[in-house]
């Protein structure tokens, strides 16, 4: 009789793992297929906001009437949502327009495959500033910012404070190229060879970074001080590759100490 109940129990245990696994496995095949949709659905909103924008920008410049412009967006606004329904106020309209007016085709695709929703455009559509914007498309896709966190950075003027809005228009163009190329983790970084050369600058942590943090330091930092403040820092705190290009090009040395 024990022995049948010692049975029963462990068959019981198995099924309740089984159970627990198909549980799980089936929440997750639930998951992400609702996450495929999200963002399938963002994409082909906003990029529809986009091209409305475009098409109502084709007419009102085809007649080249300021007036114009303004009765047909109300009268377009109002057709609109008698068939549609709330959400096509001549506001909307004209966020539409806007964002048609500041982003290019290949902007817009480029926000739309980094995941920005439409309320992350809308944020950064009204920066008249095209380096500006760019920074904090970067920053969204980098830190995964929230549409509240973007408007928190935006109205703490988050880019005025960087060092890189210092810098000569040139200057920044290239930096943020080279941020938006930026994606690679600490395990993508295979180990090199250290020139000696560079032994010399980043004596004591060359052994303790990874290589990519030191060639990043290297090739952004010529003050052997400097070099030496960043690689300790970056080594003592465990900063990411990633979070390290963002604080040598965005944030100064002294703001970092205090």
């Amino acid at each position: 009789m024990d022995r049948t109940k010692k049975i029963t129990i462990q068959e019981t245990d198995i099924v309740d793992s089984q159970s627990k696994q198909l549980y799980t496995d089936v929440c997750e095949l639930i998951e992400n297929t609702r996450q495929r949709t999200a963002v399938f659905v963002n994409t082909e909103l906003c990029m529809m906001h986009w091209l409305v924008g475009k098409r109502i920008n084709e007419d009102v410049l085809f007649n080249k009437r300021a007036e114009y412009g303004k009765q047909i967006v109300k009268n377009l606004a109002k057709n609109l949502t008698e068939k549609y329904g709330k959400g096509w106020s001549d506001r909307k309209l004209t966020h539409c327009i806007r964002a048609a007016n500041t982003f290019t085709e290949e902007e817009i695709v480029y926000a739309l495959r980094i995941q920005l929703t439409w309320t992350h455009l809308r944020s950064i559509m009204f920066i008249d500033d095209e380096l500006k914007r760019a920074f904090y498309i970067e920053m969204c896709r980098l830190e995964r910012w929230d549409t509240r966190t973007l408007d928190e950075k935006l109205d703490a003027q988050l880019y005025e404070r960087t060092i890189l809005s210092k810098k000569p228009e040139i200057v920044i163009k290239r930096e943020l190229e080279e941020l938006k190329a930026t994606n690679i983790t600490e395990n993508e970084i295979l180990p090199q060879p250290v020139a000696e050369s560079e032994n010399q600058i980043l004596p004591h942590v060359v052994a303790e970074l990874p290589w990519g943090h030191n060639r990043l330091i290297l090739s952004k930092i010529k003050d052997r001080e400097e070099a030496l403040y960043y690689a300790e820092a970056a080594s003592k705190l465990g900063w990411t590759r990633n979070l390290l290009l963002n604080i040598i090009l965005f944030f100064p040395k002294k703001k970092l100490k205090q």
